[in-house]
C-alpha cells in the first residue's frame, strides 16, 4: 500500500526507521481507535502495526511476535508460528508461550531471546523480528525508581539490555510497546536511548469528515444538520465513538440532530474524563448579567474579535481576579455562550497515585486540542493550577508546565481560550499572567452608583417589589444596610425573601423586605474582600475598567493598603 497517505504516526515510525533513527518506538494517546489505511479502509492499531511491520511486498518482511498481560506471546499468523516452531521445536516453543501468559517476566525474557535468533538460519523471505507489546504499562507500570521491587528491576532491566544490543539496534527488527499513557509507563523504559515516543492523536476534522462519509453509506443514517456541522460537533470524539454513535441510530431508526450529536459527545468525553471535565449547561447570557456594564463593553469588543475567526486578535487566555461572591464565574461563562465557544470546566486534576496527575492531563489535553472553540475555565486558579515556587511539589510543577505549554502552543490560537478566575491573584505564578498567557487581565468588581442600585431593582423583581416601591427612608435604610454586601450576599437575600414569601403566600411589603434584610446576617469576610478587590485593581489591564474609588488611587499606595491588610489577616 501507499504508506504516504497513513496517518501521521505510523509515516514517522517509517521516517524513523528507514533513516536509521531508531527502530523502538512507543505509541501513545487515542490508541484504542481506528485508522484509515486507504479509501474506507479502517483498521485497529494493532492490525496498522502488523501490516507495516510485515508489508506483503519489499524487503521489509518480518516474523511478528505479539504479547499482552492477558494472551501472552502469540504470533501473527500459522505461517509464523511454523518459521519459529522450525527454530525453536513445536514442543519447546508450546512450553514458552503457555509459560508466557502466567508470567510476565519470562514473557520478557522470551521475546528479548527471540530478538537474538537469527533468521538466516532458515530458508524464509522473513528479515527480521517484529514485536508488539500491548498495554505495556501492566506489564511495567511508572513507579519511582526506588521503589521498584527485585521483578519490576528485572523487567527494567532486560528492557535496557534488548533495546540497547548493538544487534538488535542495527538489525532490521522493529519494536512497538503501546499505552494509553506515557505517564503510566515506567520512566526507565521511556528514557531509553533508542526510543522514540509518538502520541497518536485523536482524529481531526478531516479525519471524522473521511468516516462520516463512510458511516453514512454503511448504515444508511441520515444526518439531522450539515456534514461541516457534524464535524464541528464531533471535536473530541474517537472513530470509535462515531462508529458507536451511528449503529445506536441505524438501530433506534433515529435521524442524528445536532442536538443529539452534541449531548452524545459530551456523554463520551465526560465518561472518559469521569469527575475531570465538566460541560456545564448554560442558559443565560450577557442580558442576566447586572451591575458590569464596563466590564460588559470590554467582553463585547472582545467577543468581536474572537468571532473575527483572526486568531491574532484572539486572545490566549483571560486572568479574571474579583472579590469572592462578585460573579466572576457567572459573567464569563455567560461570555463563552455570547462567543459561541463551548465552556470546558477542568478540576480534580491531581490523583494520588505516582504519574496519575500527568496521565490525567495527557487525556485531557489530547481532548481539548482536537476539539476547538472551547472555553477553558479554571476557577480557584490560585489553588488548583500548582506553580514553581520553593517547596512545590514535583507533581505541581510538571502540571503547571505542563499547562504553560499548552497555552503557549501557538497551534491552540484561537482553538482554545483559558478563562483563569481566581480571588487571589497574587497567589499566581507570573509565568502564566504574561502577555501570551493569560496576558489579558479582565477583573469583576462590585457595582457601584447607580449600576449597584439597579443590580438591587434585579434582584427585588424575582419577589415583585422594586427600590420604587419603598419610601425615601425605607430606601435609604435598605441601601445602608446592605452597603457592604456582596452580589453573592443579594443572592442569598433573595432566597431568603422567595422563603418567606412562600410561608405568607403572597408578595412581601417593604417593611417586611426590611425586616428579613435585618435579620440575615452574611459571614464577615469584609476585610478579605477589601484585600482582593485591591489585589484585581493592581491586575487591571484597563484603565476604563477601575471603579470610580480607585480612579485616582496609585498601584503604589494600592500596594501598601495590600501589605497592611494581610498583616490584618495574619498573611505576614
Amino acid at each position: 500500500m501507499n504508506w504516504k497517505s497513513a496517518p501521521k504516526f505510523l509515516q514517522t515510525i517509517i521516517e524513523k526507521f528507514n533513516s536509521g533513527q531508531s527502530n523502538q518506538f512507543i505509541l501513545y494517546g487515542n490508541v484504542r481507535d481506528l485508522y484509515s489505511l486507504g479509501k474506507d479502509q479502517f483498521y485497529p492499531l494493532i492490525d496498522c502495526l502488523k501490516r507495516l511491520m510485515d508489508p506483503p511486498e519489499g524487503n521489509q518482511r518480518r516474523i511478528i511476535a505479539y504479547y499482552d498481560l492477558i494472551s501472552g506471546v502469540q504470533f501473527r499468523n500459522q505461517d509464523d508460528l511454523a518459521l519459529v516452531e522450525t527454530i525453536l521445536g513445536k514442543a519447546e516453543l508450546q512450553k514458552y508461550m503457555q509459560d508466557s501468559i502466567q508470567h510476565p517476566l519470562q514473557a520478557l525474557v522470551f521475546l528479548q531471546e527471540l530478538s537474538k535468533i537469527s533468521l538466516n538460519t532458515i530458508n524464509s523471505e522473513k528479515q527480521g523480528w517484529g514485536f508488539i507489546i500491548n498495554h505495556v504499562e501492566s506489564l511495567i507500570h511508572r513507579q519511582e525508581s526506588n521503589h521498584l521491587n527485585e521483578v519490576e528491576q528485572r523487567k527494567a532491566m532486560i528492557f535496557h539490555q534488548w533495546f540497547t544490543d548493538p544487534s538488535f539496534v542495527r538489525g532490521r527488527h522493529l519494536a512497538v510497546l503501546v499505552t494509553q499513557t506515557l505517564a503510566e509507563l515506567n520512566e526507565m523504559v521511556v528514557e531509553l536511548p533508542f526510543v522514540t515516543a509518538i502520541q497518536v492523536p485523536r482524529p481531526n476534522d478531516a479525519q471524522r469528515q473521511r468516516y462520516l462519509r463512510f458511516l453514512k453509506k454503511q448504515h444508511q443514517v441520515s444526518l439531522g444538520l450539515k456534514e461541516k456541522d457534524a464535524v464541528f460537533y464531533t471535536g473530541g470524539l474517537a472513530l470509535q465513538d462515531l462508529q458507536k454513535m451511528f449503529m445506536q441510530a441505524n438501530h433506534t431508526d433515529t435521524k442524528l440532530t445536532a442536538e443529539m450529536i452534541f449531548k452524545l459527545t459530551q456523554e463520551v468525553i465526560e465518561k472518559e474524563l469521569s469527575g475531570n471535565i465538566e460541560f456545564p449547561i448554560i442558559n443565560y447570557d450577557f442580558s442576566d448579567v447586572i451591575g458590569s456594564k464596563k466590564l460588559l463593553a470590554k467582553l463585547e469588543e472582545m467577543k468581536s474579535f474572537i468571532m473575527s475567526g483572526k486568531p491574532d486578535l484572539m486572545p490566549t487566555g483571560i486572568l479574571v481576579p474579583g472579590p469572592n461572591g462578585v460573579g466572576k464565574t457567572y459573567t464569563f461563562k455567560a461570555f463563552a455562550k455570547e462567543c459561541g465557544y463551548l465552556p470546558v470546566i477542568i478540576k480534580n486534576v491531581r490523583g494520588q497515585y505516582v504519574g496519575q496527575t500527568e496521565m490525567t492531563w495527557e487525556k485531557i489535553r489530547s481532548i481539548l486540542e482536537v476539539m476547538g472553540n472551547v472555553m477553558v475555565i479554571y476557577d480557584e486558579a490560585d489553588t488548583e493550577l500548582g506553580g514553581r515556587g520553593a517547596g512545590t511539589h514535583d507533581v505541581d510543577k510538571r502540571l503547571f508546565g505542563a499547562i504553560l505549554r499548552m497555552m503557549s502552543d501557538p497551534n491552540n490560537r484561537g482553538k482554545i481560550i483559558w478563562i483563569i478566575i481566581t480571588a487571589r491573584p497574587d497567589k499566581l505564578e507570573p509565568d502564566i499572567k504574561r502577555t501570551g498567557r493569560a496576558g489579558e487581565h479582565l477583573p469583576v468588581f462590585d457595582p457601584e452608583g447607580q449600576e449597584r442600585e439597579e443590580f438591587i431593582d434585579f434582584v427585588m423583581s424575582k419577589v415583585g417589589l422594586s427600590l420604587d416601591d419603598f419610601l425615601a427612608d425605607q430606601k435609604q435604610r435598605f441601601l445602608h444596610h446592605t452597603a457592604n454586601y456582596s452580589p453573592a450576599d443579594f443572592i442569598q437575600l433573595l432566597t431568603n425573601l422567595e422563603r418567606k414569601k412562600h410561608l405568607t403566600s403572597r408578595n412581601l411589603t417593604a417593611d417586611e423586605i426590611l425586616e428579613t434584610g435585618y435579620d440575615f446576617i452574611p459571614a464577615d469576610i469584609s476585610l478579605q474582600r477589601q484585600l482582593q478587590e485591591l489585589l484585581a485593581f493592581v491586575e487591571c489591564s484597563y484603565q476604563s475598567l477601575i471603579p470610580e474609588k480607585y480612579a485616582n488611587m496609585t498601584k503604589q499606595k494600592a500596594y501598601t493598603q495590600i501589605g497592611e491588610l494581610k498583616v490584618l489577616l495574619g498573611e505576614n
